[in-house]
């Protein structure tokens, strides 16, 4: 029985498949903050965008989207 499931694990070539997901690695924000040309902004707008977020933690998806929502956001 083993054997049938070791042979459901192998892909075509042998090797056994990997388990692979799209688990984004969140960052400290002082480490987001330090690297806004990573996000082609200046300094100041990625400090604007990631001050409302109460998360000490983002991912990148989450800082690309504070960046979008902060840009799109109306001046008073």
């Amino acid at each position: 029985m083993s054997d049938k499931k070791e042979a459901n694990e192998k892909n075509g070539n042998g090797k056994k498949q990997q388990n692979t997901s799209n688990v984004e690695v969140a960052f400290p924000k002082a480490e987001i903050l330090s690297s806004a040309a990573s996000f082609d902004v200046t300094p100041e707008v990625l400090a604007g965008a990631v001050y409302v977020i109460e998360k000490t933690e983002l991912t990148k998806s989450e800082v690309e989207k504070a960046i979008k929502d902060f840009r799109s956001k109306e001046v008073k």
